[in-house]
């Protein structure tokens, strides 16, 4: 398990709270969730060349930190997502909360496992003199070893 921290704004933690709550999920095992639905719904949303993009400022006391534990599978999807959508973690989880959360809590029917991120593999191909890394949000039948023709 990884251990990392975020910051959201009050409202969403409130929001997620009330989530967790109702679906006896963790904190921790409802971001994972959320953020697997939020990357299948804005699978065009990908932004390359610029910089992360964080929250607006708050006042400290609007703030509340979260200790999040997660698979370690998890954590490399998240940094993954920061990554592709150019968005720190705490920023993805407050716009996945705002975005999705009721939707995803129609859609989830009680089961938060079912929608949790797992699995998760990288590999790296040669094209020419170029190293490719890919990575893989599941486990696919077969890894690639060159480029698709």
């Amino acid at each position: 398990m990884e251990e990392t921290t975020v910051n959201i704004g009050r409202d969403e933690y409130e929001a997620l709270s009330r989530a967790a709550e109702d679906t006896g999920a963790t904190l921790s095992a409802m971001i994972s969730a959320m953020l697997k639905y939020m990357a299948l719904r804005t699978a065009k949303r990908e932004a390359v060349w610029g910089r992360v993009k964080y929250q607006e400022r708050r006042e400290a006391g609007e703030w509340r930190m979260l200790h999040l534990w997660v698979g370690r599978d998890e954590y490399d999807f998240f940094m993954d997502l920061k990554k592709v959508g150019k968005m720190s973690v705490s920023f993805l989880i407050a716009e996945a909360i705002r975005l999705y959360l009721d939707e995803f809590l129609i859609k989830l029917k009680g089961d938060v496992d079912s929608y949790r991120y797992h699995n998760y593999a990288i590999s790296k191909i040669y094209v020419g003199d170029v190293t490719c890394w890919v990575f893989y949000w599941g486990i696919p039948t077969t890894l690639l070893t060159a480029p698709p023709t």
